[in-house]
């Protein structure tokens, strides 16, 4: 039965139940949850370049000189 104490603030503190997640945390992750980790890593690195070529696509469209009418600059 786990002892549980009280914290300088009056809060209840179950240091068995902390110890257990800690344990939890620093477990290594299965196969199956690397391998979706790595699945979703890849395609969001995909859909990334994509919209980064995107974006530079637009960029180098909206630097270039905008084409002026020379029948409306009559003087």
């Amino acid at each position: 039965m786990p002892k549980i104490v009280r914290s300088a603030k009056g809060q209840p503190v179950n240091f068995d139940m902390l110890k257990i997640k800690q344990q939890i945390a620093s477990a290594p992750k299965p196969t199956s949850v690397k391998a979706r980790e790595d699945f979703i890593d890849q395609k969001f690195r995909r859909r990334l370049k994509k919209l980064k070529q995107d974006v530079t696509q637009k960029t180098v469209e909206t630097k270039e000189a905008p084409k002026v009418d020379e029948t409306t600059n009559k003087e």
